[in-house]
């Protein structure tokens, strides 16, 4: 065991170092990349022969033969999932050279783990350090300074309540320690403007304890336009046919730079990020009526989904928040998608003529709800809370998604990773420490709870007023935990209750409906 983890640290160091940078900088190749550290970099020759007392011929040609065996896929090198993979594949391939191991159990005879360790991690950065001061020196013609580029200071203006930030020409803005300090004092919002596209991070989302104040540490965010054959290739989804990229696909990235240069990914913010994407001229009036919106593309899955977003028209731009950075866009449906839109009624066989067939027709054309297949939507089935937990993660446009030890959520279940953003966003609470009962009907009262969670979600939380459930002829049937919740949706207008021959009532053990889940979550999505 300890000789593989070593391995791990060490080899896999050399490979994933140069891959993740080398390609970035985009100057030199990465076999160019692989030779200059092997043929001129005496730390690295020190750090083989000397600490990890590797012979450097044999390492030499292993990482020569175990990066040519990669044939990487440029495409994923901001994937960790990809990275760890080709940790994976270098450990493994070290582990069947004889010359390799032996070296390295010898070092852990001799001097102990710590010590392989420690030499590991120095190698690793020494390959960091070479491999980006030799991709910016061939990099950077014309640029005057020759200097590390990745750790220039952005200027920082403050104007009132507001910080603002430029990335100029480039398509990364940097924010040090000490201009982090400088803004959790101030308790700023941090607005980055880079060329179309403009990034808000709230106070919380710029709290990066290991960065706040350290004197030659960074921050480092990086926004880049996707290129239109890539584009093309990320629409090769299911659903593909559907939809059109509308202006450009943005991947945005967020890494933490410490003072040794040691550079590591930023996979979530602890508060929100508000990303506003530009919408093109011709487009307008798909943002108006709501027929553009913003996606977030799932690499695991190979789909987009809805993130939704808010159409400022005065700043002609879409918006929506966000705890982590991926690949976004703004896609709308083609033209077809949209004719046949129109005549939802006609999908769904089993609408017409019912109450909630034009809520049912508009949150179709939305894309917030689906049919049940065979033409049918099922207007008068009963909502799972599986179900209902996917609409309103359609609707409210939820993308961040938290650990969950439910029993009966499968990870690989379809409402999985719904489920999952219900709970991290405190939409939804399970029935008992580890189980969700996700195929269980969800009452009226459930999805009142859900719903009141919602509106505080939004920050539109209306405190009902809990003496006014008498209106319900059935109030005392309302169980206590779900009082207060049914209140407030009843003040916000968002569910109503249902006549009888002996009045009002509001029927809270009663199964939802789907229609009536349509019904409400367009009444939420008004407010």
């Amino acid at each position: 065991m300890l000789r593989k983890k070593t391995l791990a640290l060490t080899l896999s160091c050399i490979i994933s170092g140069q891959v993740l940078l080398a390609p970035m900088a985009g100057a030199i190749t990465v076999d160019e990349a692989v030779n200059n550290l092997i043929e001129k970099n005496s730390t690295y020759e020190n750090l083989v022969t000397n600490q990890l007392n590797l012979d450097k011929n044999e390492a030499d040609s292993f990482v020569r033969g175990v990066v040519k065996d990669l044939n990487l896929d440029t495409s994923k090198l901001n994937d960790q999932d990809y990275i760890n993979q080709i940790k994976n594949k270098v450990t493994s391939e070290a582990l069947k050279n004889p010359a390799i191991t032996n070296a390295i159990t010898d070092v852990i005879k001799n001097q102990g783990y710590d010590a392989a360790k420690n030499a590991a991690r120095d190698l690793a950065n020494a390959i960091i350090k070479e491999l980006k001061t030799t991709t910016l020196a061939t990099g950077g013609a014309g640029g005057g300074g020759g200097g590390d580029v990745s750790k220039e200071e952005f200027k920082i203006t403050f104007s009132g309540t507001t910080a603002e930030v430029s990335s100029g020409s480039k398509q990364y803005i940097n924010v040090s320690g000490p201009q982090l300090k400088d803004l959790q004092n101030r308790s700023k919002v941090l607005t980055m403007h880079f060329e179309d596209t403009n990034l808000s991070f709230t106070n919380e989302a710029l709290n990066i304890s290991e960065l706040i104040g350290q004197e030659k540490t960074m921050l480092q965010v990086q926004l880049k336009k996707v290129s239109p054959s890539e584009s093309q290739k990320l629409m090769i989804t299911p659903e593909g046919n559907k939809y059109k990229v509308v202006g450009n696909v943005y991947g945005l990235k967020a890494m933490q730079i410490d003072s040794s240069e040691n550079v590591s990914d930023i996979t979530s913010f602890k508060g929100k990020v508000t990303i506003s994407l530009p919408v093109p001229v011709g487009s307008k009036e798909s943002a108006d009526q709501g027929d553009l919106k913003a996606y977030v593309y799932n690499e695991k899955s190979a789909t987009w989904e809805l993130v939704g977003g808010t159409y400022n028209s005065a700043k002609n731009e879409m918006s929506f928040e966000t705890n982590h950075f991926s690949v976004y866009a703004l896609l709308e449906k083609v033209a077809q998608e949209d004719v046949a839109n129109k005549l939802v009624a006609n999908r769904f066989n089993d609408i017409n003529g019912h109450w909630a067939a034009s809520d049912i027709e508009y949150m179709a054309n939305k894309g917030y709800v689906k049919g049940i297949g065979e033409g049918n939507f099922g207007p008068e089935q009963s909502v799972t809370r599986a179900e209902f937990a996917a609409m309103l993660v359609n609707v409210l446009g939820i993308t961040e998604q938290g650990g969950i030890s439910f029993k009966d959520v499968p990870a690989d279940s379809w409402f999985h990773n719904s489920v999952a953003k219900v709970y991290k966003a405190g939409l939804a609470k399970g029935k008992g420490a580890d189980t969700f009962d996700p195929q269980a009907s969800i009452t009226r009262q459930e999805m009142a709870a859900m719903l009141s969670n919602a509106l505080k979600y939004q920050g539109k939380q209306s405190s009902g007023d809990v003496s006014q459930l008498s209106l319900f002829q059935d109030n005392q049937l309302i169980d206590d935990w779900a009082k207060q919740a049914v209140a407030d949706v009843l003040a916000s207008k968002i569910i109503n209750g249902k006549p009888s021959a002996q009045g009002v009532m509001f029927a809270p053990q009663d199964r939802a409906t789907r229609a009536e889940a349509v019904v409400m979550l367009r009444n939420l999505l008004d407010k």
